[in-house]
C-alpha cells in the first residue's frame, strides 16, 4: 500500500478587484473592493486530489455618508436614504456575485482527480482563471443595467438638475466596512 503524500498550496493573495457605482461615468458614489486568499492541501495517493481547499474573501464597501441629514429638508432627506439604501444594496449586489464565485470555484476544484499534483493544480488555475472571467462579465451586466436605475432615482436626478441649488451640508469621507467572509462559512 502505498504512502500518502501531501502538499500545502500555500496562500496566493489574488489582487483586489473592484466595483464602483457612478453616474453617466463620473466619480464612483460608491466602491467595493475585494481581496482573496486560497488555501488548500494537494494529498498524492493513487491519484492527486485538493482537499479541504477553501477562498477567503475581504470585503471593504464604501458608501457615502452625510455627517449631519438633520440639515437636509425632509423631502431631500428622504431622498437621500432612499439613494443611500439603493447604493448599500447595489455594493451588498457585487459582494453577493463574488461569493457565488468563490463557491463554484471552491466546488470544481475540490472534486479535481489527476494522476499527479502538477495537473491539478493547473487545471485548478485554469477553472479560477474561467470562473474569475465569467465573474467579471456579471458584474459589469449587473453595472450596466443599474446605471439606468441610478440616472432615473430621484435623489440623482434632483441633485443633476439646473434648478437645485443646496445649501453646501457638511460631509465625511466615504464610510468603510471591513468584512471577512469565507464561503464555507456562508454555506453553514
Amino acid at each position: 500500500m502505498g504512502g500518502v503524500a501531501s502538499a500545502f498550496l500555500g496562500k496566493p493573495r489574488q489582487p483586489a478587484t473592484k466595483s464602483r457605482l457612478g453616474a453617466c461615468g463620473e466619480k464612483a458614489y460608491a466602491a467595493t473592493v475585494m481581496e482573496s486568499t486560497q488555501e488548500g492541501r494537494l494529498q498524492q495517493a493513487n491519484s492527486c486530489r485538493m482537499t479541504n481547499y477553501q477562498i477567503k474573501a475581504d470585503f471593504t464597501i464604501r458608501l457615502p455618508k452625510l455627517a449631519n441629514e438633520k440639515a437636509l429638508s425632509p423631502g431631500v432627506r428622504d431622498r437621500w436614504q432612499q439613494f443611500s439604501g439603493f447604493l448599500r444594496k447595489h455594493e451588498e449586489t457585487h459582494r453577493a456575485i463574488w461569493m457565488d464565485c468563490a463557491r463554484e470555484i471552491e466546488a470544481k476544484v475540490s472534486v479535481l482527480r489527476e494522476r499527479n499534483c502538477d495537473m491539478v493544480e493547473r487545471k485548478a488555475q485554469a477553472i479560477r482563471d474561467q470562473i474569475q472571467k465569467a465573474c467579471t462579465r456579471k458584474h459589469v451586466a449587473f453595472d450596466a443595467s443599474e446605471q439606468k436605475r441610478l440616472a432615473k432615482h430621484p435623489f440623482v436626478r434632483m441633485v443633476l438638475s439646473p434648478a437645485y441649488k443646496p445649501l453646501k451640508p457638511k460631509t465625511t469621507a466615504l464610510a468603510a466596512k471591513k468584512r471577512k467572509k469565507s464561503s464555507a462559512a456562508l454555506l453553514n
